[in-house]
Formats: structure tokens, sequence, C-alpha cells
């Protein structure tokens, strides 16, 4: 996943951060709607300009700690890649259909099957364990 991270974002991880900034701002508000949950459950759903809230550079560079012109040379870059749009005067959004490009989409899934190995690996070996839904979870 990082090495399709990187490819995409150009090995600038600063600008990685941006970009998923941009995504995450776009709908963690929507994502408490159950339905707006349920209609975009995978990454194979795409978010329309309508259904995004726009970040601007000021609310990026404080949420990441990135001096505010950084961030506005990354917004520069991100808006000519066509990665991201405007939504607004200086309000921001990811581009719909950006995430479900071919080559994004492989990468989250090797980025899944990779966690899944890790994780498995990880109970295999005790250093974490499955508690049940609404369990209280045992100290020891």
């Amino acid at each position: 996943m990082d090495t399709e991270r990187r490819r995409t974002f150009h090995g600038d991880p600063d600008l990685t951060y941006v970009a998923e900034i941009v995504g995450l701002a776009g709908v963690e508000s929507s994502m408490r709607d159950k339905g707006f949950r349920d209609r975009h459950r995978a990454f194979d759903t795409v978010v329309g300009i309508d259904a995004q809230r726009g970040v601007n550079a000021t609310s990026i560079a404080n949420a990441s700690g990135i001096p505010r012109e950084a961030v506005r040379r990354k917004l520069k870059i991100l808006l000519q890649s066509g990665y991201i749009i405007r939504k607004g005067r200086a309000h921001y959004v990811l581009k719909p259909g950006s995430i479900q490009l071919a080559e994004r989409q492989a990468a989250y899934l090797q980025g899944f099957k990779e966690t899944v190995l890790l994780m498995n690996e990880l109970l295999g070996e005790g250093v974490v364990r499955w508690e049940s839904p609404g369990r209280t979870p045992s100290r020891r």
C-alpha cells in the first residue's frame, strides 16, 4: 500500500498526508449517517462532489502540522494532477472517482490482505486475542 502511495504522490509523504486529509475531511461528518455508510461501504462506490465537505488550507495545516504555505503548494500539485478539485472558493474535495482507479483499488486490496495476514500472525502468536462484541475485555 505504501509503495502505491509513494508512486501516486511522487514519493512525497506530506503530499500524501494532505490528499488523505482532504479525503477524510470530505466524508467524516457523513460517516455518522447510516444510509451514507451503507451506500459507500466499499471503496468501489463514488462519493460525489455534493456529498463531500470542502476543506481549506488552514484547516489542513492545523490538522497536519504542515505549514500553511506548504499545504497550499501541495494542494496546487493535487489540483494539477486531477486528484482533487475545488468546491467553492479555497475549499477542496477529492475528485469523484479518483480512488476508484484500478491501480488504487489493487493497492487497497493488497493492503487489506497484508493486514489480515499480520493480524492472523499476531493472533497465532498470542500478541493479540479475539474478543466477542459487547464483552468486556479481560485484564491480565
